[in-house]
């Protein structure tokens, strides 16, 4: 449900409405205000004189104009009735007592001929974003991208922004950098241009994260069964988190900076290494080899 003003700041008359498929509405009518809402790409952004018609389309939820323009010349114009197609072009019917009403260079008609005359007019909708960028976290060196959904009846352009700068070459609804770095952390708008006007899509965050660096590698060691050994790992960073993995998986309870083997057997023998993290961000350590010998027996004579 939603009920909402629409209008300027003198009068204000609708005559017509119709709702698409998605719930949007179409509203034509007449305005005598200066000051009535227009939106980016508008067929005509400006009031003219005495009363110009209107039409504008609502977004489904009745809380943001898609688009809506000025339709009238130096008279009395008004929009009577309005009807949309299945590609969301809108059709508005209306009179004119305009000499100058704004007409297109294929009209059929393109001379004012009485008093009032009546005016067919088609109205193509601007493009509309169906799902927006989202924000992205990711860690430094790895892959970032960006996508926009969008929808229109005429060809459209896309062209991606970082805090309100272009991005050379980045005109796709798809926007990749393959690895990011700090300096690319920021805040990606695209805007979606069609011949009736541009719309911006919500700014996507972008977090980089930094990875943990290890300073100092685990070395291996050949050692006797029943000794002790000591893996330690040195890195940088801040939060660190620990696990020691052998052969490729994780030792239980093996997450500080250091793993202790105490009264080593013969099946501690295998491939250490460490897996260092900050949140979501990690680094494998190189692989560190454990090989533990039994006891030489002596050979008596």
């Amino acid at each position: 449900m939603y009920s909402t003003y629409l209008s300027g700041t003198v009068y204000d008359d609708s005559k017509g409405i119709v709702v698409d498929g998605s719930g949007s509405a179409y509203v034509t009518g007449g305005t005598e205000s200066n000051d009535f809402p227009t939106t980016s790409g508008a067929f005509q952004y400006t009031y003219v004189a005495n009363q110009d018609a209107f039409v504008t389309k609502l977004s489904p939820t009745g809380d943001a104009l898609d688009y809506s323009t000025y339709l009238g010349g130096t008279g009395y114009d008004e929009g009577r009735g309005i009807v949309v197609d299945g590609s969301g072009s809108a059709y508005v019917a209306g009179d004119t007592s305009s000499y100058n009403f704004p007409i297109t260079q294929n009209a059929y008609q393109k001379v004012y001929k009485g008093s009032s005359d009546a005016f067919i007019a088609k109205i193509l909708s601007p493009a509309a974003i169906m799902s927006q960028p989202a924000d992205v976290s990711c860690c430094a060196g790895t892959e970032a991208s960006f996508e926009v959904v969008a929808s229109s009846t005429i060809p459209i352009t896309y062209q991606w922004k970082k805090g309100g700068s272009v991005i050379v070459g980045a005109t796709s609804a798809t926007f990749t950098i393959a690895s990011v770095s700090s300096s690319d952390a920021g805040t990606y708008t695209v805007d979606v241009t069609n011949s009736c006007g541009t719309v911006t899509s919500r700014g996507a965050s972008l977090a980089v994260n930094s990875r943990p660096v290890i300073l100092n590698q685990p070395r291996g060691a050949k050692i006797l069964v029943r000794s002790s050994f000591l893996f330690r790992v040195r890195a940088r960073g801040d939060n660190l988190a620990y696990q020691w993995r052998k052969n490729g998986r994780d030792i239980p309870r093996a997450t500080s900076s250091f793993y202790m083997i105490r009264r080593a057997a013969l099946s501690d023998s295998g491939i250490y290494t460490v897996v260092v993290s900050i949140g979501s961000c990690t680094v494998e350590s190189d692989p560190a080899s454990l090989i533990v010998h039994g006891y030489r027996r002596r050979v008596p004579f």
